[in-house]
């Protein structure tokens, strides 16, 4: 961005050089006018430059010094014109360089605000416009010719473009339709732990790697993300009861199926130890003593409850529980070893 802000800058200040001018002659008007259009087609670069950037995501830097790494980056951002950019810009930069270095010595001397001794500042007019008059032709020559060529090539990046933009709504219409087409078709439900529903297209769930991918996207976001990521969950079949899982997944998952998420909640029933033998048990009868005993198993149940309470340090938990309603709670006692944690999903 640094060669085309630096070229403006140069072709502003030689046009107030020629505007300063108290008896300028045709060819320096003139002269005045290409330089006026050539700020024009530089500031149309510049934003194409900077839209590159914006698309590209590249940092802009529009104040840095010219220099000939600096030209480089304008033409970089417009391909497949880089190199003729390049060699425009860098004409016109040496034109334009040229001139005012030129002119230098005139300047104080055309200016109508000009306090110097009025014979010297009649004689660099009168050289002015003699000496520099074929120059000024010559400079207004070649400015238009690399204006034309300017413009040529930012009228070919803009119809590069506008195929462009043409190929990215072709495409994304494209994606429109087949996603119309997906929602159109088969679906499955499933009802996640706050008993919302929602469908899904059922060629998403078509095998169990698309169905573990679109399960766990969704899952993890949504409610009780934090206990399924702990994998605290199970997919149950609504109609069987069946446990979802890769082995049964192809016979439980069809059309119009729906499929339900239960957040796993193990509680620990207290033991209790017989006096005899100083094991966990359970008597048949009301004497805890007696001789018929039974080890506790694991109960477990599926229920649907309006909320239930939890007590936990950990605040992102207890909102969580506060928005779940669907729970499969698990009771057991440790015999020998301790409570098996579900087997995670994912």
């Amino acid at each position: 961005m640094g060669d085309v802000v630096a070229i403006i800058s140069l072709a502003t200040k030689a046009t107030r050089v020629i505007r300063d001018s108290r008896y300028a002659p045709a060819e320096y008007q003139e002269l005045q006018k290409e330089l006026a259009s050539l700020r024009i087609l530089f500031s149309n670069v510049e934003r194409v430059a900077l839209a590159s950037e914006a698309e590209n995501d590249l940092p802009i830097v529009s104040q840095r010094l010219l220099d000939s790494s600096s030209i480089d980056s304008v033409c970089q951002l417009v391909p497949p014109f880089s190199s003729d950019i390049q060699e425009v810009i860098q004409r016109c930069f040496d034109l334009l360089t040229s001139f005012t270095k030129k002119t230098e010595g005139y300047n104080k001397y055309l200016s109508e605000s000009s306090t110097g001794n009025r014979f010297v500042s009649i004689w660099k007019r009168l050289c002015w416009a003699a000496l520099k008059r074929k120059q000024v032709a010559k400079l207004k020559a070649e400015l238009s010719h690399q204006r034309q060529s300017l413009g040529t090539l930012l009228s070919s990046i803009l119809l590069v473009s506008t195929g462009r933009i043409e190929d990215i709504m072709i495409r994304r219409f494209t994606q429109l339709d087949d996603i119309h087409k997906l929602l159109s078709g088969p679906t499955v439900w499933l009802v996640d732990a706050s008993l919302h529903r929602m469908r899904f297209p059922f060629e998403i769930f078509s095998t169990w790697e698309s169905f573990r991918f679109a399960l766990k996207t969704h899952l993890r976001h949504g409610a009780g993300g934090a206990l399924i990521a702990r994998g605290a969950f199970e997919l149950v079949h609504e109609e069987t009861h069946a446990i979802v899982s890769e082995t049964t997944w192809h016979d439980l998952i069809k059309p119009e199926a729906t499929i339900c998420v239960n957040i796993i909640l193990c509680t620990k029933r207290s033991e209790r130890v017989c006096p005899s033998c100083q094991q966990p048990c359970e008597s048949s009868g009301n004497d805890i003593g007696a001789p018929t005993r039974q080890q506790i198993q694991a109960v477990s149940g599926t229920e649907d409850i309006e909320q239930i309470d939890v007590e936990s340090d950990d605040a992102e938990l207890r909102q969580e529980f506060k928005l779940l309603r669907r729970f499969h709670i698990v009771q057991s006692v440790t015999v020998g070893g301790s409570f098996a944690k579900p087997q995670r999903l994912f």
